[in-house]
């Protein structure tokens, strides 16, 4: 059973996660350094890349101590999407989310559907749940 601390962290690590930052947990102080990801949709500019580089100079002194807890890349964030749909009770909308998955820009689509439907809140939380569970398993509280 986790603690409430340790679902705070873990809430915090996935939310973090969806915004396309990757994290660094330090287990020792439990301090959490989120820096943006590969994938980050910013470019980092050298005021950004001063803002982050006293955090990343810390994970690199102490890499013992951390845990690095990476954003969801293509391949795992689309496989959510796809748990998403199979999951939905609305066979039309479910079969129309489908074929958006099989053509072209494929995650754009799929959000502008989403989020324009009364299946908005329902994505948003199982995104949040399927997060949460990636981060569990990596931060192995168990």
């Amino acid at each position: 059973m986790l603690s409430t601390e340790q679902k705070k962290l873990i809430y915090a690590i996935a939310q973090e996660l969806d915004c396309g930052m990757d994290c660094y947990y330090n287990v020792a102080t439990k301090e959490l350094i989120s820096v943006p990801g590969e994938g980050y949709e910013m470019s980092m500019d050298f005021e950004m890349e001063e803002f982050f580089e006293e955090d990343l100079e810390r994970v690199k002194e102490q890499e013992e101590d951390f845990i690095f807890i990476e954003a969801p890349d293509s391949r795992t964030s689309f496989a959510i999407m796809e748990s998403f749909v199979d999951q939905i009770d609305d066979s039309r909308f479910s079969t129309q989310l489908q074929t958006l998955l099989q053509n072209k820009y494929p995650f754009r689509n799929f959000k502008a559907k989403v989020e324009g439907s009364a299946y908005r809140q329902a994505w948003f939380d199982f995104k949040q749940k399927a997060l949460e569970r990636h981060v569990a398993e990596i931060l192995d509280f168990n």
